[in-house]
C-alpha cells in the first residue's frame, strides 16, 4: 500500500496489485475540495471523503 499526495488529486488505484492512495487536499486552496482518506485497516477498505469547513 502507498498514501500519497503532492498532486492534490483525491483518488484509490490499484498499480500493479498495490493500493496506492491520494487523499486529496485537507484545506481545498486548490480545488475548492477538502478531502481525506478514511483507512480501515483490517479490511482495507478506503474511503475519500469531502469534509464542509466553515
Amino acid at each position: 500500500m502507498v498514501i500519497r499526495g503532492h498532486t492534490h488529486d483525491p483518488g484509490v488505484r490499484i498499480l500493479e496489485g498495490t493500493p496506492i492512495i491520494n487523499p486529496g487536499e485537507c484545506s481545498g486552496v486548490l480545488s475548492g475540495k477538502c478531502t481525506v482518506a478514511i483507512l480501515e485497516i483490517a479490511n482495507l477498505n478506503v474511503e475519500i471523503t469531502e469534509l464542509e469547513l466553515d
